[in-house]
């Protein structure tokens, strides 16, 4: 698949985002798709970047400020001081957690969304089989703030316990949907329309 083939296809989805009907081939969705998950996978990481730099910068100082002895035990004073520093730390976690993630997750759905639903069609499948991981994602959301929270003084146990099976069932219906997106057309016409063939003079 040439240069130009990629393009077409991440300039057609563009034009398509709010088109839920009709079909699409793999040629159509998979450069598209694959186009957004490195774009988000930049901004996440540019996002991480300046907080990572931010934890580092702080426990350095700390332990510049704290200077502890081989065999003295911690005083606690600095135990209380570095035990504010954490919670500062997870509270800055927390705060960015809630605040990016939702963003670029919701971004993310909704550039893809349309997209998906017509490479379903595709299959002859409803669009409505794209949602099968979206639940777990909005559960995952709105759990990892709640848990983090109150690590790591304070564990919950059992949410932690349930955000890990969200996470797993998470992952076994994208890598489901996953393997659904890239099997090939249904042959001939369907429900959804025609089959696809010259797809970059299509609406």
């Amino acid at each position: 698949m040439g240069m130009k083939a990629i393009i077409a296809a991440i300039v057609y989805n563009f034009r398509n985002l709010t088109r839920f009907s009709g079909r699409n081939t793999r040629t159509q969705f998979w450069p598209y798709a694959i186009f957004l998950f490195v774009v988000q996978t930049i901004i996440s990481t540019l996002i991480m970047i300046p907080f990572i730099i931010s934890v580092m910068t702080k426990t350095f100082l700390f332990t510049l400020q704290h200077p502890g002895k081989p065999g003295v035990p911690i005083n606690p004073a600095d135990q209380n001081a570095f035990s504010q520093m954490m919670q500062g730390i997870m509270a800055d976690t927390q705060s960015m957690l809630m605040t990016a993630t939702p963003i670029l997750t919701a971004l993310f759905v909704v550039l893809i969304g349309a997209a998906v639903a017509r490479r379903l069609h595709d299959r002859d499948m409803s669009g409505y089989w794209g949602l099968m991981p979206l639940p777990f994602t909005i559960i995952g959301l709105v759990a990892m703030p709640k848990t983090l929270e109150a690590w790591p003084y304070h564990p919950n146990f059992g949410l932690f316990i349930l955000l890990m099976l969200n996470s797993l069932l998470h992952l076994a219906l994208a890598i489901l949907l996953i393997v659904l997106l890239a099997q090939r057309s249904a042959a001939g016409a369907n429900r959804f329309g025609p089959e696809v063939t010259d797809w970059r003079y299509s609406p």
